[in-house]
């Protein structure tokens, strides 16, 4: 994965006119605009660690924004009540998600996309389809910030990213997340809250949502009704494309990291082409298409590793070292002439 990010950072500075792109401006601006994608995408990683789909991360990154600007921008509300209302409205959507799912048995992608067209609807009244600047200053002065030249909210993402590594690779909930996420009646078998991992991991989608729509809102001083959609995407590609390096077969936080750079540095330079929208939206899609097909294989690759091997047997009165032979999966014993 990291060495298809360094082939496309030479492809692009290739191709790019005017080196535009292998440029310190370039990079910094990358590192700047990924946190909001990077942080929804490290969302996604969670559900689907648990066995789940969530088609509603990007529109409660866009209801947020929403509740956030209406809030601060035009009734009014300081800052931080603003802050929490924004992620109550991100901890009721995912509690909304996880009793459709969860509770009531419903199939996650009909109703996550059912619960995102409404959370868009929403977003769109809300704001009037307009969008809506003029968020507080000090927000945008956080989200703008360097830490040691490096842009706050990147930092930031890499710190959520962290902190989601420790919790599935050294804690027990971490570890009962894969074991529901791999299979369920097995993990139920094994004293595993199935169920209560699968409705708090719908919980932590959407309050990382939340949480990457206020990164946005600050970065950009606005909330834009056609935000949210955009970022499914992108999400899924990545958290797919994660599940094919460092933990291969398994959905995990740094492969996200480095698989959301990929498809940043991918979109950028087609960009920077100066090609057409549908350039990009068909090289999204095909990287969500080469995502799963890896992930597939990954996968594949993984079961057929850890299956147990299972030594030949020789059959009573067979010589020691010959094998019997086998037919229709059984042994059969080596028919010799009597003398």
């Amino acid at each position: 994965m990291v060495l298809a990010i360094v082939l496309l950072v030479v492809l692009f500075a290739i191709v790019v006119p005017g080196g535009n792109f292998l440029t310190r401006a370039n990079f910094a601006q990358m590192a700047a605009t990924v946190p909001a994608a990077m942080i929804v995408a490290l969302g996604l990683t969670i559900t689907l660690s648990a066995g789940d789909f969530d088609l509603s991360i990007g529109p409660t990154l866009g209801l947020c924004t929403a509740t956030l600007v209406a809030l601060n921008v035009k009734a009014g509300w300081p800052l931080g009540a603003a802050l929490a209302a924004a992620a109550a409205v991100a901890l009721a959507i995912g509690s909304i998600n996880g009793m459709l799912v969860v509770t009531f048995g419903l199939n996650a992608l009909i109703a996550t996309l059912a619960t995102g067209t409404v959370l868009s609807g929403l977003t769109a009244a809300i704001l009037h389809n307009e969008t809506v600047p003029g968020v507080a200053h000090q927000l945008q002065s956080a989200m703008l910030s360097t830490v040691l030249g490096i842009p706050a909210p990147f930092v930031g993402a890499i710190a959520i990213a962290a902190v989601l590594w420790y919790v599935h690779e050294q804690t027990p909930l971490g570890r009962d997340m894969t074991m529901a996420g791999e299979g369920r009646e097995a993990a139920r078998l094994t004293g595993v809250a199935v169920d209560g991992i699968r409705f708090g991991s719908f919980v932590a989608a959407a309050l990382l949502s939340g949480v990457g729509g206020i990164v946005l809102v600050g970065q950009i001083g606005a909330a834009d009704p056609a935000t949210g959609p955009d970022y499914v995407l992108p999400a899924f590609a990545a958290a797919f494309l994660g599940a094919t390096t460092i933990r291969v077969g398994r959905f995990n936080p740094w492969g996200t990291v480095v698989a959301i750079c990929l498809v940043k540095v991918g979109i950028t330079g087609l960009q920077q082409l100066g090609l057409e929208s549908w350039v990009v939206q068909v090289f999204q899609g095909g990287m969500l298409l080469l995502a799963i097909g890896f992930a597939r294989l990954a996968a594949v690759a993984k079961t057929r590793a850890a299956a147990p091997w299972e030594p030949e047997v020789p059959a009573p009165g067979d010589p020691p070292g010959v094998a019997p032979p086998i037919v229709g999966g059984q042994a059969v014993p080596n028919q010799r002439a009597e003398i």
